[in-house]
């Protein structure tokens, strides 16, 4: 059973829940691996693994390196083992704070650390911290904002997208053979509002960089979340933008004008009494910038998830 690119500070591991279910239907008796750092890093849950689910499945343990084995090990052997847990937490928690500390670094730097560059871009072959254009996917980028400057829908953009055959950031990765969790299904991936949105809120498309947008702390004991945004490591001109100043203003005051106006739009009267005659779903009242309080409308979703499943009629409120 083997966990590359997993920490050994979280035994939730594929690999590792592959082993327990084989310990579990007793397909094995025997665990052997190189020395303890390999079981894991966490002291407290590796001192449990050993104390308390091997007796309790028969299972044999052994640590090739540390010279331990669950089947003649004495009580010195024991209080070393749970020496070497100790050291090995530590030793991890350690190496997080200086990690931690050269990424900052880095960041405050304005050097790009991601794993993967930001659509629209190339890591510099010469330079990985460093984002360079890139010719292939930069045009759909710049493209994508014009329409949104020029009036044009979110929905519509990916329609436009999709129907055009542009390959979608996430289908753009699968191509080049990068895996990534949301890839891995045997389907194409398509563009969807949500790409849109990400894309024309980016400042790195202005040649700034926004980084520290997640973060986790293995030595302060704080788990993966999301950063508020005023804890943002940002930097400026680190590299070519994509959009002009003018350009990225313009789309972000037309994004703010449409959360301005939700924010002062009442409830919707026919919320959950009104269903469309040929689906049978719930019609939703629909408002656009470009209509007028008395042109508000009632259609069906199916229709935007599905075209075949529902037509495109509605009703004016």
């Amino acid at each position: 059973f083997v966990d590359n690119g997993y920490t050994g500070t979280d035994f939730d591991r594929p690999e590792w829940q592959k082993l327990m279910e084989a310990v579990q239907t007793k397909e094995i008796d025997c665990i052997v691996v190189k020395d303890l750092s390999r079981l894991g890093r966490n002291y407290i849950e590796t001192g449990e693994f050993l104390e308390k689910i091997c007796p309790f499945f028969g299972i044999r343990f052994i640590a090739i390196n540390d010279g331990f084995d669950t089947d003649t090990v004495e009580a010195s052997g024991q209080l070393s083992v749970s020496l070497s847990n100790i050291i090995n937490d530590y030793y991890a928690k350690d190496i997080s704070r200086k990690v931690s500390s050269a990424l900052r670094s880095k960041m405050e730097n304005g050097d790009f650390i991601g794993a993967w560059e930001k659509y629209g871009y190339l890591k510099d072959p010469n330079n990985k911290n460093q984002l360079i254009i890139n010719p292939e996917t930069a045009p759909v980028v710049k493209q994508i904002f014009l329409w949104r400057s020029e009036g044009m829908s979110y929905m519509g953009i990916n329609k436009k997208l999709n129907d055009s055959g542009v390959l979608s950031p996430g289908q753009y990765k699968a191509n080049r053979g990068i895996v990534t969790n949301n890839n891995q299904k045997d389907r194409v991936i398509l563009w969807n509002k949500h790409m849109i949105t990400e894309i024309l809120k980016d400042i790195t498309y202005l040649g700034h960089l926004a980084q520290r947008k997640a973060s986790q702390c293995l030595y302060a004991g704080i788990s993966f979340h999301r950063t508020e945004e005023q804890n943002w490591i940002i930097v400026e001109n680190t590299h070519e933008p994509v959009v002009t100043q003018q350009e990225f203003e313009l789309v972000q005051e037309m994004r703010k004008n449409k959360r301005r106006n939700q924010k002062q739009e009442t409830v919707n009267p026919f919320s959950g009494i009104c269903f469309c005659a040929d689906c049978g779903k719930k019609l939703y009242l629909c408002r656009s910038r470009s209509l007028s309080e008395d042109q508000e409308h009632l259609k069906s979703s199916t229709h935007s998830a599905d075209k075949d499943s529902c037509s495109a009629h509605y009703i004016r409120t």
